[in-house]
């Protein structure tokens, strides 16, 4: 199936319950059970709901994952994932990274005792070198946000196979509709749907792809103790966006929205700051005409503001 056809007809589109050809926004929080002894598969709005599985579902089948999951904001994805580890553990983190994933790394997870070792993971060197006998996790995004480095992911993933670490990517600038970290080879994805996956500047979103069940399963019931869930109304707001991106290719769209067709400026932006890796690894994206220069890395575009941590 070509990658347009199964964004169209990705996870679930239409109606288990009803046949509807679209998944209507179950605004509910508690679910009828006939046999209070044997509960359905709907118990409490926190812990499942249909539009926000129908949601999990298609971002499992775009990213190539066994489990996804939606969360109420990119960063209650990556917080949540760093949950899989444990106080004493050590992780070694690309050192350009979105400026909220390093606050919290350096704030909260560092008073809970997570110890952390930032690195330049476009050289993988740098990160053999840091990885050390307590380390448990690999973490790093490509391209990265705001400066747009580019990360050898097949070399990460390698990297963290060989030391038995759970590796972790960021996407949220290229989507699955550029790049896939699970096909090489990483555990995790994270998004911020907030961006390009939502498209619309109308919600706060994020999203964690899990390539194994095994560990899905764990992400899931951190997921569902933890609470940051993403709500109904969001997920249903999010699904017909990741339909509605193969018409999304030209430039002009690319102005009016944050789909992956503005998403190629991210896309030329980092094949310029590192073009034999990047082709290598970023998935064939051609717009319909030629398209408007990109934006300067100076001041980005894609962020509304100078290159910062903040």
């Amino acid at each position: 199936m070509k990658d347009r056809t199964r964004l169209i007809h990705s996870g679930q589109d239409r109606d288990p319950h009803t046949g509807a050809s679209s998944i209507p926004i179950y605004q509910v929080s508690t679910y009828h059970q006939p046999d209070p002894e044997h509960l359905g598969p709907y118990d409490y709005g926190r812990s499942d709901n249909p539009t926000r599985e129908a949601l999990e579902k298609t971002l499992a089948q775009l990213e190539g994952g066994a489990r996804g999951l939606a969360f109420a904001s990119g960063m209650a994805a990556t917080s949540s994932s760093l949950l899989l580890f444990q106080p004493g553990d050590h992780l070694v983190v690309g050192r350009d990274i979105y400026g909220g994933t390093y606050r919290i790394l350096t704030t909260v997870f560092h008073r809970w005792k997570l110890d952390v070792t930032f690195v330049d993971s476009a050289d993988p060197d740098s990160v053999r070198r840091a990885i050390r006998p307590d380390t448990r996790g690999l973490f790093v995004e490509t391209p990265a946000n705001p400066l747009l480095q580019i990360t050898d992911l097949r070399a990460m993933a390698a990297i963290a196979r060989a030391h038995g670490l759970v590796s972790i990517a960021d996407n949220t600038f290229m989507t699955p509709f550029l790049q896939r970290p699970i096909e090489l080879g990483f555990d995790i994805v994270v998004h911020s749907a907030t961006k390009f996956l939502g498209g619309h500047s109308d919600l706060i979103a994020g999203a964690a792809v899990v390539r194994e069940e095994a560990l899905g399963r764990r992400l899931r019931a951190i997921q569902n103790a933890f609470g940051a869930i993403l709500g109904p109304q969001d997920s249903w707001l999010v699904l017909p966006a990741s339909r509605h991106w193969p018409s999304a290719s030209t430039p002009s769209s690319a102005r009016r929205t944050r789909s992956p067709a503005g998403c190629c400026y991210a896309l030329k932006l980092a094949a310029f700051t590192s073009p034999a890796l990047n082709n290598t690894q970023a998935m064939t994206f051609t717009c319909a005409r030629p398209a408007a220069p990109a934006p300067s890395c100076r001041s980005s575009s894609l962020t509304g503001r100078p290159p910062s941590r903040s």
